[in-house]
């Protein structure tokens, strides 16, 4: 009878052990997205090559349409970023790409209480009205981003302690494929890609009076955005360029 005690005693202290580790973890990682399933697919693709670029594609999709599922449906924030990313696609250039890249995750940073409390959040693509076509949606994470990157070329390939600038060529036919699937656009320094639909979304200030979000309208130009606490207006802020 002790021997079964003690085992029920061993079986309860292993499981609140079990359970305060996870309650840390969870607290450690709160906030900060993690995707359902993590984009494992990028490893079939080391090194991506152009005959199997529609394959990348087509697994990066399905991959999406997880993490998709997993993104809150109608959140504030969520609204936030659909109202505004709807707002400047409008003024922005016609995005003749198969598919929308939005970013895996939003910096939002909440300034209504004295005090700068960061968070994570999934940013969504969300209809704006009822006529509006479906867009097939990618979300693209750093990793993916290195991935692509590497594919396209023109990457620093600086040494240590080297200065001058050594960079890869361009791989031309990989780059005019990959552009009829996403924006593709070369950074204004040159070196890397912008591989995201524009506006890019970096990060929105939740503020008293409403809310601030920074945010990019082009490979070379950029700017500050306002929306009032009932996100009915939306005005331009601070814009700048490189």
């Amino acid at each position: 009878m002790f021997r079964k005690l003690f085992i029920a005693i061993i079986v309860c202290l292993t499981a609140i052990s079990c359970a305060s580790t996870r309650n840390v973890e969870t607290e450690n990682n709160e906030g900060k997205p993690v995707p359902p399933v993590p984009p494992v697919f990028l490893n079939k693709y080391r090194p991506l090559t152009n005959d199997k670029l529609a394959t990348f594609m087509e697994d990066w999709h399905a991959w999406s349409k997880k993490v998709n599922a997993s993104m809150p449906k109608s959140d504030s924030i969520t609204i936030l970023f659909a109202k505004v990313f709807h707002h400047y696609q409008k003024d922005l250039e016609s995005d003749i790409s198969e598919y929308i890249v939005l970013p895996f995750s939003v910096e939002v940073i909440d300034n209504r209480h004295g005090k700068k409390d960061t968070t994570y959040m999934f940013p969504r693509y969300m209809k704006t009205n009822k006529n509006e076509p479906d867009r097939k949606v990618l979300y693209i994470t750093p990793e993916i981003q290195g991935h692509l990157s590497r594919f396209l070329g023109r990457l620093r390939l600086n040494k240590p302690g080297k200065s001058h600038l050594k960079r890869s060529p361009v791989n031309e036919r990989g780059l005019y494929t990959l552009a009829g699937y996403i924006p593709v656009h070369e950074g204004h320094w040159g070196g890397y890609w912008h591989l995201q639909s524009m506006p890019i979304i970096y990060d929105i200030t939740i503020t008293p009076d409403g809310y601030e979000l920074s945010l990019r309208t082009s490979w070379w130009s950029g700017e500050i955005t306002r929306v009032d606490k009932d996100m009915k207006t939306i005005t331009q802020g601070m814009s700048w360029v490189e």
